[in-house]
């Protein structure tokens, strides 16, 4: 953590803070009545809690696998009360390894920034700040950038710890296992630590095997079971697919398609986020809850973001203390207009404004995000220009 507080840059962190806060104070967590009413997962996960510190397995798969969270919530007593807990840990676990694991390569003030637009998302974070019984997605989150971070780190025993927990938290372990894999092949030449983390990984897969056959046998019932029923609905209706994909990246989607031209650069960059991108995107196809499953891919998302904030605001970019602070103010701004936006559009929101004009909202926030991302990009191409000319 003391990376993360040096010097001037301590203020950025400091920023996604103040952003969490006030959804925290702004957003109403829904009781577990209403969650019940509206058939949220939340019915599964409190049964789990409410059995503490025995095991719940009479819930349905695949809840039932998903152990860990809802047994320390429940050790709480106030079951209510510890998923809120584990709520808050989970952001705070989340934030501080996606600043810290892009830190090195875009800055901290590009990774803070970038952090507080993942904050802001309406079918990821939003989401689980109103329904903390939802946990596991937000852990699958936090510790797949945790997982990463430590591999980047050299800590491999840590790494394969954070493996192994999250396979009583939900099935993305694979995912990381995969994304972890090509972070090492790509980083270490000695393949020590390659074989170590495969060995996790490993051993991982057969704890997760064994969990499924003690609880009820198999599990291979219910995934073919979701296979049938949702890989034909999307593969027969691409508006799913489409929505699968801009749900975790809706207000940030003019910067990705704007600053388009960076993408491949990142790609070689983070060839492991890549692929984590990939293999959730491909695990969405035997799930509901379209966008929520893309919560692990966050990462991936974001991280671009923090490279394109980079771009923005790098010295050899953005010349003069006027015009970075120009560039600032005006990302501040995105930051301010998708804040108002989301807390306008959600239903658990004090500032709540109705669904009649939830799309004008939407539509409003994104024209002044696009216009500033438009702007930013034509005043980088034009540096770029003056500098090329200026060497010549």
């Amino acid at each position: 953590m003391r990376e993360l507080f040096n010097k001037k840059e301590f203020m950025y962190p400091v920023a996604a803070g103040v952003v969490f806060i006030i959804l925290l104070m702004t957003i109403r967590t829904i009781t577990p009545e209403e969650g019940i009413e509206r058939k949220l997962d939340l019915k599964y996960y409190l049964e789990m809690a409410e059995a503490s510190p025995g095991i719940n397995t009479d819930v349905i798969p695949p809840f039932k696998y998903r152990i860990l969270l809802p047994w320390l919530a429940g050790l709480l007593q106030n079951p209510v009360a510890g998923f809120y807990f584990l709520m808050l840990m989970g952001f705070i676990v989340q934030g501080a390894a996606f600043i810290l694991y892009f830190k090195d390569r875009y800055g901290t003030e590009s990774s803070s920034l970038a952090y507080v637009f993942l904050l802001l998302n309406a079918q990821i974070s939003v989401f689980l700040i109103q329904n903390p019984y939802n946990v596991v997605d937000l852990y699958v989150s936090a510790f797949t950038i945790l997982f990463l971070l430590l591999l980047k780190k050299g800590k491999i025993t840590w790494a394969v710890t954070v493996l192994l927990a999250c396979v009583f938290i939900k099935e993305n372990f694979i995912i990381m296992a995969a994304g972890g894999l090509v972070l090492l092949k790509k980083r270490e030449k000695n393949t020590k630590r390659v074989k170590l983390l495969l060995a996790g990984s490993m051993v991982s897969l057969i704890i997760a095997v064994l969990i499924r056959l003690l609880i009820d046998g198999s599990g291979s019932g219910y995934l073919m079971e979701q296979v049938s029923v949702h890989v034909p609905e999307k593969l027969n209706d691409p508006l799913i697919l489409l929505k699968t994909l801009i749900g975790p990246a809706v207000f940030i989607l003019p910067l990705l398609i704007i600053f388009a031209d960076r993408i491949s650069q990142y790609l070689r960059e983070n060839k492991e986020l890549a692929v984590i991108f990939s293999l959730t995107f491909f695990s969405t196809f035997w799930g509901a809850n379209d966008a929520r499953l893309m919560t692990g891919a966050g990462v991936f998302y974001y991280g671009f973001v923090a490279a394109v904030f980079k771009d923005i605001l790098s010295s050899d970019r953005v010349t003069g203390s006027k015009a970075e602070m120009r560039a600032e103010m005006l990302i501040g701004l995105m930051i301010i207009v998708n804040l108002a936006a989301v807390l306008m559009t959600n239903r658990n929101s004090i500032l709540w404004y109705g669904e009649n004009i939830t799309i004008q909202i939407y539509i409003a926030a994104l024209a002044v995000i696009t216009a500033v991302a438009i702007y930013l990009k034509f005043d980088i191409t034009r540096r770029e220009k003056i500098q090329v000319t200026e060497k010549s």
